[in-house]
C-alpha cells in the first residue's frame, strides 16, 4: 500500500476518534474547551506521520487536512449531541451516539448561530499542529542545506593583498 495513502488513513481514522472524544467530553462536562482542537491536530499529525513513515509537504498538508475535518467534525457532533441532551434530557453518550447515526440537516443552521471566531480560531491552530508535529521532533521543519551559516557579526575575515 502507498505510504501516502496509509497516512490518509490513518490520519482520517485519528481525525474521527479524536473528534468523538472531544465531542463526548465537550457534550459530558458542558464546557467547549478549544484547546483540544490543538490536541486533535496533534494526534492527527503524529498518526499521519507513523503511518506513513515520510515527513514530507505533501505528508504534512495530509496532516493538516485531515485535522480540519476532525475539527470540523468534532464540532458538528458537539453541536448536534448537545441540542440532541437538551431536547430529550438523554445522557451524554446517548445523546453522542444519535448524533453519529443520524444526518441532521438543522445543523447548518445551528451552527450559524453558534460558531464563533474563536471555534475558527481554535481550528486553525489545530491544523498548524497537525501540519508541525507530522515530522519527527529531531527533524527540522525547514531544510538546512538551503541556508548558509552566518559569519558571527565584528568577525569578518580581510582579505590579504
Amino acid at each position: 500500500m502507498d505510504a501516502y495513502l496509509k497516512g490518509a488513513l490513518a490520519g482520517i481514522a485519528a481525525a474521527i476518534v479524536s473528534a468523538v472524544i472531544w465531542a463526548f467530553v465537550t457534550v459530558s462536562t458542558g464546557y467547549q474547551l478549544g484547546i483540544i482542537a490543538a490536541l486533535v491536530g496533534g494526534v492527527v499529525g503524529f498518526a499521519v506521520y507513523a503511518a506513513s513513515g515520510k515527513a514530507t509537504s505533501s505528508t504534512r498538508m495530509i496532516a493538516a487536512l485531515m485535522a480540519a475535518v476532525g475539527i470540523f467534525f468534532g464540532i458538528y457532533l458537539t453541536v448536534v449531541a448537545s441540542v440532541v441532551q437538551y431536547v430529550t434530557k438523554a445522557g451524554a453518550f446517548d445523546a453522542l451516539l444519535i448524533s453519529l447515526t443520524s444526518f441532521q440537516p438543522a445543523f447548518f443552521e445551528i451552527a450559524a448561530s453558534t460558531l464563533g471566531p474563536f471555534d475558527f480560531l481554535f481550528a486553525a491552530i489545530g491544523v498548524y499542529f497537525a501540519y508541525k508535529y507530522s515530522v519527527p521532533a529531531d527533524e527540522p521543519s525547514l531544510p538546512q542545506e538551503r541556508f548558509e551559516p552566518l559569519e558571527p557579526a565584528g568577525e569578518k575575515k580581510m582579505k590579504k593583498k
